[in-house]
């Protein structure tokens, strides 16, 4: 299993090589401006208000407007109506607090441990395999936007979790 993982990693890599020079790709790499700056902004704002409010949160659905109120950086000005903080971590703490925070990350660890069970079984499948993948881009994407929040990316999450069917 470990050996198709790696092998997933360098064809991933050789898929990747061809736009490392292109403009585009480096720009998500510049953290004095543009996207890469204001993700790092917002972060900054989140983590903060996670710390001011670190037992509940802000509330469910409650980011943009404590966000937009009393975080907004001035260097990020250019982005005043994000409703989320673009990373699962902080996500989770600044909407639900502490028990949020723990009960989403217990969910994931045992989704993920479920399927790398699955997929170090008896008899390990592609079909485990694709899941295990998709659970990696998805913690990965969710590391810099939204991962869960939406309901259509939920359904995506519980699929992954149970189809192995146990």
């Amino acid at each position: 299993p470990l050996l198709w993982l790696a092998g997933a990693a360098a064809v991933g890599a050789l898929v990747m090589l061809p736009f490392v020079g292109a403009e585009r790709f480096q720009r998500l790499f510049d953290f004095e401006q543009g996207t890469g700056f204001l993700r790092l902004q917002l972060w900054r704002s989140a983590w903060q208000m996670a710390l001011d409010h670190p037992l509940l949160g802000v509330g469910p659905d409650q980011f943009l407007y404590a966000y937009r109120s009393n975080y907004l950086l001035p260097t990020a000005w250019q982005e005043p109506n994000l409703n989320h903080p673009h990373n699962l971590v902080l996500d989770w703490w600044t909407r639900l607090g502490l028990p949020g925070l723990v009960l989403g990350m217990a969910w994931l660890g045992t989704g993920i441990y479920g399927i790398w069970h699955w997929f170090t079984g008896r008899a390990p499948s592609a079909l485990a395999l694709g899941c295990l993948a998709a659970a990696a881009a998805g913690i990965a994407h969710g590391l810099i936007d939204v991962s869960y929040a939406l309901p259509e990316l939920m359904i995506v999450w519980v699929l992954l979790f149970h189809l192995r069917g146990e």
